[in-house]
């Protein structure tokens, strides 16, 4: 009887995980579960952390056309005012698709847009970056010139499809839309303290380094055309020092070696 007993309790308590896991997994549904991305120096949120969402729906289409927005007809946009996107290098944001495989059986086409107000300033196209249900974190390259990224004023998402194919019925949500800064604006900082004398006030040299050939030493291009890259600066006697120090940033290390 005692045997029965703990075989029973053994197979009750299988039977229970058995049936308890599996719905926890299926309760999972990670559309609500948004990523978070906080504004910050090198991160500028596109229209306040707006969200766009939708159905992309089954209507066949012959071209470009907007992703289905908060309201029936209204485009898939956002309208915020231009921080200075020059000084941006990226567009990125957070794309959520229910089904990869129904997305991508469908070969459906996705647009990020920007624009003024009445004209359009470029288009990216990034369905390849989508490659899972669930979310996708999509990064584009903002390779426009200063006075295009100065004039934004609207980011708007398109999708196209080949001739015949119509629309996924999967749902699909945007969030997290930013103009980010590459790594070269993210300077390390060092403080000046008992043992760190600071070089010119902090002072930075940037440029380019150029493509002329060069016979012999010559001056890394600094802040305009003709000035060296030098920093002039009062000696506090370098002689109770033992280290000249600075980070030396390069985009290309392969370009560079």
């Amino acid at each position: 009887m005692k045997i029965f007993k703990k075989h029973f309790a053994i197979i009750l308590c299988f039977a229970l995980l058995l049936c308890a896991v599996p719905m926890g997994i299926c309760a999972a549904d990670t559309y609500d579960t948004v990523p978070a991305m906080a504004e910050s120096d090198n991160v500028f949120v596109i229209g306040s952390g707006a969200r766009i969402q939708g159905v992309l729906g089954s209507s066949s289409l012959t071209g470009q056309a907007h992703l289905p927005g908060y309201s029936s007809g209204s485009p898939a946009e956002v309208i915020f005012s231009n921080p200075g996107l020059a000084e941006y290098d990226y567009f990125e944001f957070d794309y959520y698709t229910d089904d990869i495989a129904n997305f991508s059986a469908r070969a459906i086409k996705l647009y990020f847009n920007v624009r003024t107000t009445t004209t359009s300033q470029g288009t990216f196209e990034f369905d390849e970056q989508i490659t899972q249900s669930g979310w996708n974190h999509v990064k584009i390259a903002a390779d426009l010139n200063s006075s295009k990224l100065n004039s934004i004023t609207k980011a708007r998402f398109y999708m196209d499809m080949d001739a015949g194919e119509t629309g996924a019925s999967d749902r699909y949500r945007i969030a997290n839309i930013c103009a980010t800064k590459d790594t070269y604006y993210i300077v390390p900082t060092l403080a000046e303290s008992d043992n760190v004398f600071v070089i010119g006030s902090g002072a930075r040299i940037q440029g380019v380094l150029g493509n002329s050939s060069l016979t012999g030493q010559a001056h890394l291009p600094g802040y305009s055309g003709g000035s060296p890259a030098e920093v002039i600066f009062s000696n506090p006697g370098l002689a109770e020092y033992d280290y000249f120090e600075f980070d030396y940033y390069t985009d290309d290390i392969a370009n560079f070696s």
